[in-house]
């Protein structure tokens, strides 16, 4: 397997701010500014969990998550969040599907320039899109990086690899190791390679540093396999082995010293260090003694961040040696083992014991005269010049890659066709998988053809079919054998009418029953031109598909039917005279003003309007703390809608979910949300879940319901700029202010970091921090989902923007949460994410935009 590198860079920029940049990727670069979301004694709270996690692993079979391994779940998870926030996300899926179209792995390179990182457990983490721990597939090998300018190429060796076991047990040290059973469980893990010749493992009799300086000059050894004490010298700031001296006593031996040691024998490529139990600080050792040994020279080092059990020990010695001796590269060893001990221990966490720092750009470090089996190939990518390249701000580039060999144009019918007709349920699903961006249950759809319509149109939208059908080519050949996939202009033609119908049903979702949008956005939608879809409806039309109208002020009137299925309304074309009277709505019909209409409540859901007018969108123009995506300021007009007062709360949600098929959010226990937190905001929602309440909702109370647009929400945070103000709001009217009250922030108006709370509150609890018309909580407490996908300003209704077909894009979030500062919770800061995304920080509030149809 070839891997491509996915590099990650973590700059400290103050206290628990960083800056996170992506070095290079198949997506190309990119970078973003996050928090890490604990403090201190969470922090220590997080790791005591993992040890006791560790300590209990592997001990009884369960059929569910314990609550220690659902706790180092969790912590992997907010880990991954962290380290990827919404866009540098993005880049790591799309890198994903690159490398899996054309066969290859994608090696995460973390570069963690903080020591406060370094003790951090980043081998845990969890991707909740795939849900599974990044590390436990050779396809993503996790690596801690160290960039060093001088290359080191793979040493040719002869079988066997040349072990040097060290075990050292100071007379006078506290915690005594049984040093017999430690060699056997080596021996146990490596006998068939020895009996194979494969590997030579010979341990070394005494257990002084001068006993290894000697040994070692009788070599060339290629891996120095230690077991023993650690410590950490603060004094020195850096880790140590113990050692024993001439009398048998404890002797530290620092780092640095040991780099010096080991350094100067260029056969050895690989140091392996297992602090056993009731060594002193393993995690400290690891981040002490480990990065020193590669930062001096030695081009890989593994070490074990916590005590590890006989079992583990053996399983992941056998595991890594067997993958070396098959000439894996390291990072891909260290793998092969994790799985290795993740199968034969079950419910276990011990495969994250093991840390592999590396400096190694490919992670190949032998080159074998005489290999026994097919050897796993890397990629040798050309030195890093001095300084990386500038890095674009605010965005993720793509750049040209090489697409595997196929013919173009392809035909999304047949390809789509071909895909329905060679793929079962499961094969899929594993396509989905496979190619990382995808996940199976966001694309949208109830059967099997559905699900593949929608994932093609991922990939068209992105004109990237080349990965799709390069991925089908060498993972499923039968599928496309004998297909012809080109397209000539007819068989365009084709294509294009069969995608515009599948199309014109999600945009009639969008829009709504006698919508009003342009044939660019219907382009937009289909990546068409407005050419191709006059052409597309003549031929409709000619099907007797479609009646075009042309009375209604230069609308077409649609109706399409589609073979059994319900008619579907929508109109397409110009805008009419009436609707240009005035400025672009940005909700996703032409709503009529409402005089005498408020929706009824409903299971404790209270309804603002907001009425119709003008207001200021983007940030304020003194506005110091602004991001460029939240520019420019410009003017819009709304037609009345109504919000509900506050987010959805976890009583509001229990209804649905008792009522609905719908599953419990994760932390839940036996369905029921967590005691006292029935007002609280739901949490661990995605996109998909709000929207699901929806249209629960929406069938409940007769009325259309949905997530605000970032308009909407914008609008009921800020106000409009004719605004009659509410009784609890009299301050500041200003129609540009930063926050909902004004615009300055105040402590105490919101449930943010400088609350202190560091967790969700009730809906009620902070009503000084009103918006104008009234709502609660539109800052603070939890992001809240938007029905609007994330694209850059000046906000067009018609851009495609409130797409609510496409899942697999990246949603905007508003008003902050409660782990955010001030500038997080300005009323014109703009967050996104995965719309499959769940955390203890997402939730949702809901808007009916139409009032029932009149008779």
């Amino acid at each position: 397997m070839n891997y491509q590198d996915f590099e990650l860079e973590v700059r400290p920029l103050g206290g628990r701010e960083y800056e996170l940049v992506i070095i290079r990727s198949p997506a190309g670069e990119g970078r973003e500014q996050a928090t890490l979301p604990f403090s201190e004694l969470q922090l220590k709270n997080h790791l005591l969990n993992v040890e006791v996690a560790m300590l209990r692993s592997g001990n009884v079979r369960r059929m569910a998550l314990s609550e220690e391994e659902q706790a180092v779940q969790d912590f992997g998870r907010a880990l991954f969040d962290f380290l990827l926030p919404a866009e540098l996300r993005s880049a790591y899926r799309t890198s994903l599907s690159r490398v899996h179209a054309v066969g290859d792995g994608l090696r995460v390179k973390l570069r963690l320039n903080d020591p406060k990182l370094a003790f951090l457990p980043w081998e845990f983490l969890f991707d909740s899109n795939r849900r599974e721990y990044v590390c436990l597939s050779i396809e993503t090998p996790l690596v801690r990086y160290l960039e060093i300018q001088r290359s080191i190429p793979p040493l040719k060796v002869e079988p066997p690899l040349r072990i040097l076991g060290m075990v050292v047990n100071p007379k006078n040290y506290p915690h005594q190791l049984d040093v017999a059973k430690e060699k056997q469980r080596v021996e146990e893990a490596v006998k068939d390679l020895q009996a194979a010749g494969l590997v030579e493992l010979q341990w070394l009799e005494g257990q002084t540093w001068r006993d290894l300086q000697r040994e070692l000059r009788r070599g060339p050894w290629h891996v120095f396999h230690f077991i023993g004490h650690g410590a950490f010298d603060t004094a020195r700031d850096e880790g140590r082995l113990i050692f024993a001296n001439s009398q048998g006593n404890a002797d530290p031996f620092g780092a640095t010293q040991l780099a010096r040691l080991l350094a100067d024998h260029k056969p050895l490529r690989l140091a392996l260090l297992n602090a056993c139990e009731g060594a002193r600080g393993g995690t400290e050792l690891f981040s002490g003694t480990a990065p020193i040994l590669v930062s001096r020279g030695l081009p890989a080092v593994v070490a074990m961040q916590y005590a590890i059990t006989d079992g583990g020990a053996i399983e992941f010695a056998r595991a890594f040696y067997e993958s070396l001796a098959d000439a894996y590269p390291v990072d891909a060893a260290v793998g092969e083992a994790r799985k290795a001990m993740s199968f034969a221990f079950e419910q276990t966490v011990e495969w994250g014991v093991p840390v592999l720092y590396m400096r190694a750009r490919d992670g190949v470090l032998f080159e074998l005269a005489q290999q026994p089996k097919r050897p796993v190939e890397a990629v040798r990518e050309p030195p890093l010049p001095t300084q990386p390249e500038p890095i674009k701000q605010d965005k993720v580039q793509q750049p040209q890659i090489e697409p595997p060999q196929q013919m173009q144009p392809v035909s999304p019918s047949a390809l789509r066709q071909a895909m329905v007709e060679g793929l079962n349920l499961d094969e899929l699903k594993t396509v989905c998988f496979d190619l990382g961006a995808v996940d199976y249950d966001n694309l949208s759809g109830n059967t099997k053809s559905s699900k593949i319509i929608s994932l093609i149109g991922w990939f068209q939208r992105r004109n990237q079919l080349d990965l799709l059908t390069g991925y089908l080519n060498r993972e499923y050949p039968h599928v496309l054998r004998n297909v012809d996939l080109r397209s000539n202009e007819s068989d365009r033609l084709n294509d294009d009418v069969d995608l515009f119908k599948n199309v014109l049903h999600a945009v009639s979702q969008t829009l709504g029953r006698g919508g009003v949008t342009g044939v660019d956005e219907v382009a937009h939608y289909t990546d068409l031109s407005q050419e191709i879809i006059k052409r597309v409806l003549e031929s409709l039309q000619e099907q007797n598909l479609v009646v075009i109208d042309k009375t209604l002020g230069g609308i077409w009137l649609i109706n399409l039917t589609d073979k059994g299925e319900a008619q579907v309304f929508s109109t397409i074309g110009k805008y009419s005279e009436q609707a240009k009277e005035k400025p672009l709505s940005s909700a996703p019909t032409q709503l009529p003003k409402s005089s005498n209409f408020t929706p009824q409540p409903f299971d404790g859901i209270e309804w603002i309007e907001i009425p119709a007018g003008e207001f200021w969108m983007g940030a304020a123009t003194h506005d110091k703390q602004a991001y460029n995506d939240e520019k420019p300021l410009h003017k819009l007009y709304l037609p009345t809608y109504w919000m509900g007062k506050t987010p959805i709360t976890n009583a509001q949600y229990l209804t649905f979910v008792q009522d609905s098929n719908q599953g419990n959010p994760e932390h839940w226990k036996n369905g029921r949300y967590p005691d006292g937190k029935g007002d609280h905001p739901v949490v661990y929602v995605s996109w998909q879940d709000a929207m699901a309440y929806c249209q629960w909702l929406s069938k409940k109370i007769g009325m259309e319901v949905t997530l605000p647009s970032e308009v909407e929400w914008e609008k009921a945070a800020r106000g409009g700029i004719q605004l009659v103000i509410n009784k609890e709001q009299e301050a500041n009217p200003m129609p540009q202010r930063i926050y909902p009250w004004g615009d300055k922030f105040e402590k105490g108006y919101c449930n943010n970091k400088d609350a202190g709370i560091r967790n969700t509150s009730p809906v009620s609890q902070f009503k000084k921090g009103a918006s104008p018309y009234g709502l609660w909580d539109m800052n603070g407490n939890v992001w809240e989902w938007t029905r609007s996908i994330f694209k850059k300003y000046p906000y067009k209704p018609d851009d495609g923007r409130e797409n609510l077909d496409d899942t697999l894009v990246l949603r905007v979030l508003r008003g902050g949460s409660w782990f955010v500062g001030s500038r997080g919770a300005r009323v014109s800061y703009r967050g996104r994410d995965d719309s499959g995304y769940r955390s203890s920080y997402l939730g949702f509030r809901v808007v009916v935009v139409r009032p029932p149809s009149q008779p």
